[in-house]
Formats: structure tokens, C-alpha cells, sequence
């Protein structure tokens, strides 16, 4: 579990971040946190899904990256290939702490900023400022605020789009099965996808009314998304001929 302190310039004031992406981070997953409103940029690049939380069982939306547990095929060395970089990645190792209630009722002024302060990208030589000599927050700091700001909306507004596909029983658990370069097959659980068929059956005044929500299009895009399997499956394939 990481130590998350609420940022302050007493405790953090001479803390450094190194900032970007390096296969060498701790905070290198497969799954990534995302927002429905990534979704234009992500399903460019990234295979969307949806997990369920280990003790609710909520759903959440996620990108998926790689297929062992902190693995991201996305990045190399310190590169990323792809044209966009979720939210979630770029808040790192920041997070969004709540003072007053949780995310489901959080205003602006109720989202502070935490620290991870175990993360290896915290160094007191290299990286970029957290403060500046008068103790105010440096530009970094300013920018991870009005990111975790969007983090929150997108989190609430991602949370009715979900709840709009439960209630007509659009999503379904489902199973990959990666072809493995030795010729066998390994199957990944866990994930869960929108059933493409009671999607097209959707009539009447609820199809037009996730016309207009926006979330047809978003449920097409996931959909479409899962395409890029293949691809993170060759990165893989040459991952492992170059090692």
C-alpha cells in the first residue's frame, strides 16, 4: 500500500519529482484508471475495458497496457508509444485526497493533494520541484492540482455512464485468450466488456437518450478498442526476442 501524506511545504518543501514515464517507475501497471471522457483520445492506442473492485465490486473503467501485473508494453525505456497519456499515469505519484465526504460528493475545494512519499520517483537531487524558496507551490504542483481537479469530474460523470449500462445489463464478464509465442495460449480473466449485441438492441427513447449522453458513441468506441489486443501482443512478441 503506498504512504499517502497530504502535500504541504513543511514536510515536502525540498522533495523533487522525477516527472514523465521510465519502465523503472513502482507505479508501472498493465491496468490503468481512466476517465469516460479519455475515451476519444485512449481508444486510438489503448484496449478498453471494465474491472470490478476487489472488496465493492464496482466497475471501474480501465486501459489496458500489458498483461503481467506491472507491465506496460506502452512504455520503452523512457519513451511512450502512443499519442496520449492517461490522466491517470500523469498524476503519478500524486493522488487526490478528500476532506470533506468522498469522490461522490466532492466539490473543488474539498480535493487536496496527496503524496505517495514511498515512490521512487520522489529524489531530493534530480526531478522537479515541489515548492518554491517562499514556500509556494512550484508549477508542477500547480498543474497536478488542476489534473486531479479533471481526475474527480471524470471519475463522477464516468460513474453515470456506468451506472446507464448496468441498468440495461450491457456489460458482461469476458476472457482473452493471448496467443503465447511458444505457440500455447494464455487466457486473462478478470475483465469485462459491453455485449455488442444488447447494445445494437437498444430502442426507443433509451437509445436516444444514450445518443445524447454521449454514451452510444463511447460504448461503439470501447467496443472497437478491443482491437488493439493484437498489437500489445506483438510488442510483446518482440519484447521477448530482444531480451
Amino acid at each position: 500500500m503506498p504512504k499517502i501524506e497530504l502535500l504541504n511545504p513543511k514536510q515536502h518543501g525540498k522533495l523533487k519529482i522525477k516527472t514523465g514515464v521510465d519502465a523503472n517507475y513502482d507505479d508501472v501497471r498493465n491496468v490503468i484508471a481512466v476517465v469516460a471522457g479519455e475515451l476519444p483520445q485512449l481508444v486510438l492506442d489503448f484496449p478498453v475495458f471494465f474491472t470490478q473492485h476487489p472488496e465493492t465490486k464496482a466497475y471501474e473503467l480501465v486501459a489496458l497496457a500489458g498483461f503481467g501485473a506491472t507491465e506496460n508494453l506502452f512504455v520503452d525505456g523512457n519513451k511512450f508509444k502512443a499519442s496520449y497519456v492517461p490522466l491517470d499515469m500523469r498524476r503519478q505519484p500524486f493522488q487526490a485526497c478528500f476532506v470533506n465526504g468522498d469522490i461522490s460528493t466532492a466539490q473543488e475545494n474539498d480535493v487536496k493533494i496527496g503524496l505517495n512519499v514511498e515512490s521512487n520517483r520522489i529524489s531530493e537531487t534530480k526531478g522537479t520541484a515541489l515548492f518554491k524558496e517562499d514556500d509556494s507551490p512550484s508549477l508542477l504542483v500547480n498543474e497536478i492540482s488542476e489534473l486531479l481537479g479533471a481526475l474527480v469530474r471524470g471519475i463522477q460523470s464516468t460513474q453515470s455512464f456506468i451506472a446507464a449500462l448496468e441498468e440495461h445489463s450491457l456489460i458482461e464478464p469476458i476472457t482473452l485468450n493471448i496467443k503465447k509465442p511458444d505457440g500455447g495460449d494464455q487466457a486473462m480473466d478478470g475483465l469485462f466488456a459491453i455485449n455488442k449485441q444488447k447494445l445494437a438492441g437498444l430502442q426507443g427513447d433509451i437509445a436516444a437518450d444514450f445518443h445524447a449522453r454521449g454514451y452510444l458513441q463511447a460504448a461503439h468506441a470501447m467496443i472497437h478498442s478491443i482491437g488493439h489486443i493484437q498489437k500489445l501482443v506483438n510488442w510483446k512478441v518482440e519484447q521477448l526476442e530482444k531480451a
